[in-house]
């Protein structure tokens, strides 16, 4: 219970607050009758008078009454303080107001007159209005940032299309020779599947690049050696200037560690050697290597931007150079704002985000140009732990004469060759082609299945709702998890003790090291 006032103290708080405040206001419960303060008349542009309670509402905007209302009836009925930042009319318009108050109770705790006073709010309520106007402002940065980042990456994506098409007719034409030779020459059979083996394998690789290209969004950093970053780039660099500039690449010796996002530098990438092929460059070289520090100040050339923290002390470099025309020197400057081009088929996208990339992994770039001899170098900090080397992965031992799949997968053919895959290492295959006869078979009797290998993208049920399910239903279920698209997403939702990914197209042993994985666990 809150403690009585007294009205000296009430008197002693209107004396303090007189000259301190907007002006005060006494309110009378009984009677319903508010005094006003000489200075709060004055403020508000109204003779001094005794006034009620009504008044004081209508001078609150209304979007503020009711919570005005709400928080004063608390307060009287013994609950909460009264203190509420609202909009007052005063004689220049509405502006904001803090009102606080304490109120004079009984014996028994029931509030008999309240005290309370206005403080200028509008100053703080600015300031909070332009925090909030700040937080408005980089919410939509980073909206426009991402809408522009996809703009770019559907671009570079378009650029590789022609190139995509040129590499798989080539590996089409190797596959379609080699079985037309197959048929025609029995005894070169099997030299010409080992070239469709092959040939497959590549076509395999090329959508892997392509895919972590176009569907990549978010950024997902992990220790990566410069080398992978190389030749994980080299058959989109490839396509991309196809019909276009000579590419040569080269690795130092002993290349080191960086903690990146392999999929963003591949776009950086791709974009710099996009924009010397569209810029008439004859010659492309992309270069991997290793710097103890970066160039002299004097030696920047026209450009250079960092976000390197202060002591690096070693730094990984990347490489693009190409013998086009250069940079003409007034559009160097502007070079990486969004939506500035010199090209009329230009967006204007694709050097921006590399400046936005290089800045996310706390790198630099520098730009140095003349006509022949235009180079973009990036710059990393290296990781200075040693390099973790993966023992090589050794085939199963595990023995398959007696174990018992579920292949699930809307694909006829799909479903045929992993049959058969399975069943040349003595598997007993069944399988559905929908995951709702997937369930339906699992449901009847779901025993007689050591393991089931599911494809994710199926119309109807698919094999996410399938293996949802079969969490809830059928945990010990051990279940291999197939898919051609990118595994991101896919693996880091996987349980590490029941479930394997295999990503499409996938080999007989990649399918023997996923099925021992799983059983073996």
């Amino acid at each position: 219970m809150n403690a009585p006032t007294t009205d000296f103290a009430f008197d002693e708080l209107w004396t303090l607050l007189e000259e301190a405040t907007l002006g005060l206001w006494k309110w009378d419960l009984a009677e319903d009758r508010v005094t006003w303060s000489p200075s709060l008349c004055r403020t508000f542009g109204v003779d001094p008078e005794d006034l009620g309670y009504g008044d004081i509402q209508a001078w609150i905007h209304e979007a503020d009454r009711a919570r005005h209302d709400r928080i004063v009836a608390d307060y009287i009925a013994g609950e909460g303080i009264y203190s509420i930042d609202a909009r007052f009319r005063f004689p220049d318009g509405y502006r904001w107001a803090a009102a606080r108050g304490v109120a004079q109770r009984d014996e028994s705790g029931r509030a008999t007159q309240m005290l309370g006073w206005l403080l200028d709010a509008t100053e703080r309520e600015a300031e909070q209005d332009a925090e909030a106007r700040d937080v408005e402002r980089r919410s939509k940065e980073v909206t426009e940032r991402q809408r522009t980042d996809r703009s770019q990456q559907l671009e570079s994506l378009g650029l590789l299309a022609s190139g995509v098409a040129h590499d798989f007719n080539n590996l089409l034409m190797v596959i379609l020779g080699n079985a037309e030779l197959s048929l025609a020459e029995p005894e070169s059979a099997a030299d010409a599947a080992r070239k469709i083996v092959d040939v497959a394998k590549r076509a395999s690789q090329i959508c892997g690049a392509l895919l972590a290209h176009a569907g990549h969004e978010e950024v997902a950093m992990r220790s990566v050696a410069l080398d992978a970053i190389a030749t994980g780039s080299r058959d989109l660099l490839r396509m991309s200037l196809v019909g276009g500039p000579r590419l040569t690449t080269s690795v130092a010796p002993c290349p080191p560690t960086v903690r990146a996002d392999p999929t963003q530098l591949q776009r950086v990438l791709v974009n710099l050697v996009l924009n010397a092929k569209e810029a008439g460059a004859a010659n492309v070289e992309v270069t991997f290597d290793s710097v103890d520090a970066l160039p002299k100040p004097q030696s920047y050339g026209c450009l250079f931007r960092s976000s390197l923290p202060r002591e690096v002390p070693l730094l990984a470099r990347i490489t693009v150079a190409d013998d086009g025309p250069g940079i003409p020197e007034e559009e160097r400057e502007r070079i990486f704002e969004p939506f500035h081009s010199s090209k009329e088929s230009g967006t204007g996208l694709g050097l921006s985000a590399t400046l936005g990339i290089v800045d996310e992994h706390q790198g630099a770039i520098r730009l140095s140009s003349r006509p022949g001899n235009t180079r973009f170098e990036i710059y990393l900090p290296v990781e200075t732990r040693e390099r973790h080397v993966q023992p090589p992965k050794s085939t199963p031992s595990a023995r398959l004469s007696q174990v018992r799949v579920l292949v699930v997968d809307d694909e006829p053919l799909v479903t045929r060759v992993a049959t058969r895959l399975l069943q040349r290492r003595g598997v007993t295959v069944e399988s559905a082609d929908s995951g709702l006869a997937a369930m339906e078979r699992l449901t009847q009797d779901p025993m007689p299945f050591d393991a089931v290998l599911l494809d994710l993208s199926m119309p109807g049920m698919s094999g996410t709702e399938v293996l949802r399910r079969l969490r809830a239903e059928l945990p010990d279920l051990p279940v291999i998890v197939c898919s051609g698209f990118g595994t991101e997403a896919i693996t880091d939702g996987l349980r590490a003790d029941r479930e394997a990914f295999l990503q499409k197209p996938y080999t007989g042993a990649e399918l023997d090291r996923a099925l021992a994985s799983v059983l073996n666990r």
